[in-house]
């Protein structure tokens, strides 16, 4: 395993407090997380496990996300390393599906990139992508966790700008 791929890995398992993750690695640009989710019988998340985190590799700084965030998130997710945003974006989503009706998020999301396959839009889609409430969430629980672990940011920061080749 690379310096980065080990780095990155020990900051997830760092923050989630679990040694026991499925944690990939790709050349894309996009980062995710793939989840199994327990809905009740109106089809509204109860609980989520991780099933495991395709982490991209690739050197991005954010330019392409921070026009569709508000100047706060901007302004605190450009004082670190972007990897970090990506990072604790994912686990947001984990830690915030909880009560998102999954049909619903699905249908949106499918739409999207229906959208993006017929139109090819993808500024517009990108803006409406970052609105809805499984990505405002998962920003907003990033920037939150910043804001209230601003040294343990300062030092996965540093340890990232270290790894990154």
């Amino acid at each position: 395993m690379y310096v980065q791929e080990k780095t990155i890995k020990n900051i997830i398992c760092d923050i989630l407090k679990r040694k026991d993750l499925k944690i990939e690695f790709t050349c894309k640009t996009n980062s995710s997380i793939y989840l199994t989710h327990y809905t009740d019988s109106n089809e509204i998340i109860q609980r989520s496990e991780i099933d495991r985190f395709v982490i991209s590799i690739r050197t991005e700084t954010g330019e392409t996300i921070f026009p569709y965030m508000t100047p706060t998130m901007t302004g605190v997710f450009k004082q670190y390393n972007f990897k970090l945003f990506s990072i604790l974006h994912e686990v947001g989503h984990y830690k915030t599906f909880k009560g998102i009706s999954y049909t619903a998020m699905t249908k949106k999301r499918d739409a999207l990139y229906a959208r993006v396959n017929s139109e090819g839009a993808h500024a517009e889609i990108h803006r409406l992508y970052r609105q809805t409430t499984p990505e405002r969430r998962a920003d907003k629980w990033a920037m939150n966790w910043i804001l209230k672990h601003p040294k343990k940011a300062r030092e996965y920061s540093n340890q990232l700008n270290r790894a990154t080749y």
